[in-house]
C-alpha cells in the first residue's frame, strides 16, 4: 500500500490527491467509518499525477480514500468538514 497525498485535508467539497506513480485514468473509492463504500469513480490523472474530487454530495466524516492503478493500491484518510 502506498500513501497519497490529498489537500485540503480537512476540507469541503474539491480534494486535490498527488499520487507518486503514473497513471491515465485509476478507480477511486471512498469509504466511511463503517467500511460503506460511498464513492466509485473512474478518474483520470493529470500529467503532473493531480486527481481533483468533487465530494459536495458526501457527508462530515473522516474517510478512507483508495485508489486502483491497475492493482496498484495507493490509501489516504481524508476528512470533510463543513
Amino acid at each position: 500500500l502506498n500513501a497519497l497525498n490529498i489537500f485540503p485535508n480537512p476540507g469541503t467539497d474539491w480534494f486535490t490527491v498527488i499520487i507518486d506513480t503514473a497513471c491515465k485514468s485509476c478507480l477511486v473509492d471512498l469509504y466511511d467509518s463503517k467500511g460503506r463504500n460511498v464513492y466509485n469513480n473512474l478518474t483520470f490523472v493529470n500529467p503532473q499525477k493531480k486527481i481533483r474530487l468533487n465530494l459536495s454530495n458526501i457527508d462530515n466524516g473522516i474517510y478512507l480514500l483508495v485508489l486502483n492503478n491497475k492493482g496498484e493500491i495507493h490509501t489516504g484518510r481524508l476528512i470533510i468538514a463543513r
